[in-house]
């Protein structure tokens, strides 16, 4: 008897052993797939940099003369004079481009015109979350020959898709399930994002928080910090570490409380362009979609609206960090206080031309110029105005970043972040939530990335769950129908049938003395001969094994009763008595309080 027990203890404790915990499995399975989602949107991200390069040379360099400026953490130096040896080819490259990109996006990949952190974000809610394996190759050309050839574009949303793109098919290697593939898609858009622009903590967070207005896919999280920590690395040691813009110790100095009503009255300016970004580019965009030509020429149309304004205003040219860093430097002499405020329109007009067009790539860029302009003008001017104050005007340039981007895309937090680790300045973090709180609550409801959705409820990725959720809070009494169409034991197939017809249902109680004894439905009398129907009884063919619902109960367990016999309608009775029938619960009924609650939701 000893050696028994000895044995089953032994026998218990390997099994214990043999038990892993489920935080370590999914630990295990998500190092290996969001490692290999890092890597590829890491090499994604440096291809797309060194072919917006390369098309920069081409088109800008070869055509026109420009040399367009770079920010400090990408080479950029002290520059004396910017040239511009043919300003007026300008628009040839912009609109050669824009004719390029719109032929290769047209014939070979329609869901890669625009912006691609959109285009992302839309596939993620769609609920396949599966982007074709062609995408993110013709977004990364496309998106090249745009920003290279001059169009105003931002490198996040081409490296976004890309990321997200080659996301999904590493889940299909690893033959993940849809809702896996939805998080890998997650990732791979924030590992591209933290790649691109060396923000790794930024990547991790909008893995979660840029699919949705008010919201956030926590389940995205550790796959996007793991993923954007390898990308980030890998392109940090093939490019090097340094943040994006160089800024001074004094603009990422933040020392006095006083300042705080001078950001607060940024935050309200930013929220303002923001209300304006949204009437232009969505005016714009519209004008295009309803253009009378053909969809390959409009993005040469808009890249040649970019020419020209480039001809004056040549900030707006290509990606344009190379601009805000001079802005930054406080260098009036290559962009003077009324350029750069000219700038902030031009901005708008042209990166609205160039995305309302079709032509690829993404808006973070654009955005963020705008509101480092933004933030500069006004801190140029509060230190005109209180001198005393030691206002930097570059410490409102960074704010202004964060402000209007999170503003315009509805994700403040990692916009935070983000703006921080491309500058460096995490000592402004304090001004800038209440800066970006104040542009994100007056900017409105609406968003740049129209695929964003309010929250978890509204999406379509998530709507059986929380479908099911709503069910469970509704009771049986508050769909049922009580306006109940019965028959007797002794009405014939044929009345019990054009009962049915007039008044449009599938099954109906059948009645002795007021109680409940069974149901018939039409297939029931479907099995019935036609010529036999008059002859035929409700109780000769009735079910009298019945499966009710009570109206204390809720909808979800009315469904899963419906689903588990296969029936369309319930009897609702009381519980005190089975057979008092008090209405009758349908999936049409069920379905009238879902799509009411989605209206109202």
């Amino acid at each position: 008897m000893k050696t028994t027990q000895r044995k089953n203890i032994l026998s218990r404790t390997r099994r214990s052993h043999l038990r892993v915990d489920p935080g370590i499995i999914y630990l295990r399975k998500w190092v290996v797939v969001s490692a290999f989602i890092g890597l590829v949107a890491a090499a994604g991200a440096m291809a797309l940099g060194w072919g917006i390069d390369f098309f920069t040379r081409l088109f800008l360099t070869t055509i026109a003369g420009y040399v367009p400026p770079s920010a400090g953490g990408e080479g950029g130096n002290a520059l004396k004079e910017i040239m511009i040896e043919r300003p007026l080819l300008l628009p040839v490259c912009t609109a050669l481009g824009g004719l390029i990109s719109g032929i290769i996006v047209t014939k070979a990949a329609p869901e890669a015109k625009g912006i691609g952190t959109d285009a992302a974000i839309g596939a993620f809610h769609k609920g396949h979350a599966l982007i074709r394996v062609r995408i993110p190759l013709i977004k990364l050309l496309t998106s090249a020959i745009t920003i290279g050839s001059g169009g105003t574009s931002g490198r996040e949303g081409p490296v976004a898709q890309i990321g997200a793109g080659f996301g999904t098919q590493i889940a299909r290697v690893f033959r993940l399930t849809e809702k896996e593939r939805r998080i890998a898609l997650a990732a791979g858009l924030g590992a591209g994002i933290a790649a691109i622009f060396k923000a790794p903590l930024a990547g991790g967070l909008l893995s979660g928080e840029l699919f949705y207005k008010h919201d956030f896919e926590t389940e995205a999280l550790i796959p996007g910090f793991i993923a954007s920590t390898v990308s980030y690395s890998v392109v940090g040691f093939m490019t090097g570490w340094q943040p994006i813009f160089r800024a001074s110790t004094e603009a990422v100095t933040y020392t006095n409380p006083q300042s705080l009503v001078f950001y607060s009255l940024l935050g309200v300016v930013c929220a303002g362009f923001v209300h304006l970004l949204f009437k232009i580019f969505f005016s714009i965009q519209r004008i295009f979609q309803r253009l009378l030509i053909a969809d390959f020429a409009k993005p040469a149309i808009g890249g040649l609206a970019v020419g020209i304004i480039g001809i004056f205003v040549p900030s707006v040219m290509g990606v344009g960090y190379g601009w805000m860093q001079i802005a930054l430097d406080q260098n009036l002499q290559l962009f003077p206080f009324y350029l750069m405020f000219v700038a902030i329109f031009a901005e708008i007009f042209a990166m609205s031309f160039t995305l309302g067009s079709g032509g690829s790539g993404g808006i973070f860029g654009p955005c963020v110029i705008t509101g480092g302009l933004i933030g500069s003008i006004v801190g140029h001017l509060i230190n005109h105005a209180f001198p005393q104050l030691g206002i930097n005007p570059s410490s409102f340039a960074i704010v202004g970043m964060m402000a209007f981007f999170g503003g315009a895309a509805k994700s403040p937090l990692a916009v935070i972040v983000m703006i921080a680790e491309m500058t460096g300045g995490y000592h402004l973090l304090a001004p800038s939530m209440l800066t970006i709180t104040i542009a994100y609550l007056l900017s409105g409801s609406s968003s740049v990335f129209v695929n964003q959705v309010d929250s978890l409820e509204d999406s379509p990725a998530h709507a059986e769950e929380y479908e099911a959720l709503m069910l469970k809070r509704v009771k049986v009494s508050d769909a049922m129908t009580r306006n109940i169409q019965s028959v007797g034991p002794r009405t014939n197939l044929n009345a019990a049938k054009d009962l049915m017809e007039i008044n449009h249902i599938a099954g109906l109680p059948v009645l002795s003395s007021g109680k409940l004894i069974g149901i018939i439905t039409r297939t029931d009398i479907l099995n019935v001969e036609p010529s036999k129907l008059a002859g035929v009884t409700a109780e000769q063919i009735m079910s009298r094994s019945l499966v009710t619902a009570c109206p204390e109960e809720d909808l979800y367990s009315a469904l899963s009763k419906m689903m588990a016999k296969g029936v369309g309608r319930l009897p609702v009775v009381t519980h005190d008595d089975p057979a008092t029938l008090v209405g009758i619960i349908a999936r049409t009924d069920i379905s009238k309080t879902i799509q009411k609650a989605r209206r109202q939701g």
